[in-house]
Formats: C-alpha cells, sequence, structure tokens
C-alpha cells in the first residue's frame, strides 16, 4: 500500500488556485492495495502502468476528500471516464511519470476547477501541429528548438486544464485548436495565461471570455490550473 507520508500537501498546486481548494500530491508509484473494492474494479483489466496511476490518483484524491469532510468517499468513475466527486464537490486529478496530484474544493466556491502535470519539454515539434493554432505555430517557430519544446509543454498543459475545467460545465468535448493560449506573466519558474475561443463555445453563455489560469515549473515537471469561481463566490469577492 502507499505509504500515507508519501502523500503530501502540495504548495506547488496551490499555488494555480484561489484559496479554497485543497490539493495533495505524490512522486510515488500507487498501488491498488489502498484503493476500495469498487475502485479496484475499475482497473481490474488495465494494464499495470494505468493501474498504478490510477491508484496513486485516488489515494490522492482521499487524501483531499479526508480535508473537505468527504472520508471514505469511492472516487469512482462516470460514464464520460471523469471521476465522480461527491455532491457538494469539484475537482481534477493529473498525473504523469513521477508525479501524481489531486485538488478539488466546494462548489460553493468553484463551480469546476482542472490541473494538468507534464515532464518538461515532453512534446517536441513533430506534435505541435496537433495542438498549436496557426499564431501559436509561428510563435513557436522563433524560439530555439530546447525553447519551442519547453512552451509547447507549456501550451499543451495549460489547453489540458482548460478542457478540464470547462467539461464539468458544458459537457462539450473540445479540440485543441477551439482554443487560444497567450502567458500573460512569465518568469522562470511559474506565471498566468489567458485563454480565448477560437469558435463559438458553451461555456461562454455562463462565464464570458476570456479565462485566467497560472502554471509553474517544478524541477522536470510543468503544471497548470485553471479555476471557475461559483456565482455567489465572485459576488462575496466584488
Amino acid at each position: 500500500m502507499l505509504p500515507d507520508r508519501s502523500i503530501v500537501s502540495s504548495a506547488l498546486l496551490l499555488g494555480l488556485f484561489p484559496p479554497g481548494v485543497v490539493a495533495m500530491e505524490t512522486r510515488e508509484r500507487g498501488d491498488l492495495v489502498g484503493l476500495s473494492t469498487a475502485e479496484a474494479e475499475h482497473v481490474r483489466h488495465a494494464k499495470p502502468k494505468r493501474a498504478r496511476e490510477f491508484a496513486a490518483g485516488r489515494l490522492c484524491a482521499r487524501r483531499v476528500l479526508e480535508q473537505l469532510d468527504h472520508s471514505g468517499w469511492d472516487l469512482l468513475v462516470n460514464e464520460d471516464r471523469t471521476p465522480c466527486w461527491p455532491p457538494g464537490i469539484v475537482g481534477s486529478i493529473s498525473h504523469t511519470a513521477g508525479f501524481c496530484g489531486a485538488v478539488a474544493g466546494e462548489k460553493t466556491l468553484f463551480e469546476a476547477i482542472g490541473f494538468d502535470v507534464e515532464i518538461a519539454s515532453r512534446v517536441s515539434s513533430d506534435l505541435y501541429g496537433q495542438f498549436c493554432t496557426a499564431e501559436e505555430l509561428t510563435q513557436l517557430s522563433a524560439l530555439p528548438r530546447h525553447l519551442a519544446d519547453l512552451k509547447a509543454t507549456l501550451l499543451f498543459s495549460a489547453k489540458e486544464a482548460f478542457y478540464k475545467c470547462q467539461y464539468p460545465v458544458t459537457e462539450q468535448w473540445l479540440d485543441f485548436a477551439d482554443i487560444a493560449v497567450v502567458f500573460t506573466k512569465e518568469t522562470s519558474r511559474k506565471g498566468s495565461f489567458t485563454v480565448r475561443p477560437c469558435r463559438p463555445l458553451g461555456l461562454e453563455e455562463r462565464y464570458p471570455a476570456p479565462w485566467h489560469g497560472r502554471f509553474a515549473f517544478s524541477g522536470e515537471f510543468i503544471v497548470a490550473g485553471i479555476a471557475l469561481i461559483s456565482a455567489d463566490s465572485a459576488q462575496k469577492l466584488a
């Protein structure tokens, strides 16, 4: 079983979101022994790598839910393959080789949460065209190759985070070309980004564009996150 001490509160992920979220991470591999019977059934026929990733995500999410007073919740899978969070909770899970995390918050504060983690520079030039707009491709072409791969991975991660965030609100599957990402503030380790639609999107009916997220670098990893603030919470903050 994955030792509890390997799952820790994640300052890295907390830094991506407004106050009110709970975030846990692990750098260890998951173990199906730590899953409930119902959770383990979902990956009973999965390959070992996929099963370990699923387990790590669920165990991180379990620690998150404990902090949100939802201990003992089996985090099962909806028909659309998204996590089935408890009523009144929204969240997101992401993993890559060597990192897994879960973030969640109460629906009274957040309408939706999305985050993504990637290994820095994992996206090579032969993949750019699969997720970049024409303008983004032009920007990447002006950079040295190592910086272009890094920026491309960051673009991919930001788009993945946005897709995860908007889907629970709209139930709309998007293509990578449906949005454009602009990094509005960048430092050597963290910054922010803006997402704009390239065609009419369902999310605009409830949350006008543009949408804003944050990113950070940590060692070999890039993380990106975005949250939609609930209407009640936004009124209180106004």
